[in-house]
């Protein structure tokens, strides 16, 4: 996931996605360079899916503990 510098409503979310590296912020200047760069490195293009994934996974399964990754 890429986003942008404006994700203050969406704090849990940035959290959560930075934490599972699945996804980082660009800036709109640089996101032409930064999709040719993930084009070109499937490693980095991996890395983000597998993080996505394990936190698709993590938001869903049932072992979730209820609440774990929102503010108390």
């Amino acid at each position: 996931m890429l986003f942008g510098p404006h994700m203050h409503t969406q704090a849990e979310l940035l959290a959560l996605v930075t934490e599972y590296h699945a996804g980082f912020q660009v800036d709109i200047k640089d996101l032409p360079s930064t999709i040719v760069s993930l084009m070109q490195n499937s490693d980095k293009r991996m890395e983000l899916g597998r993080g996505g994934e394990r936190l698709i996974h993590e938001m869903k399964g049932p072992h979730r503990e209820p609440g774990r990754h929102y503010k108390q």
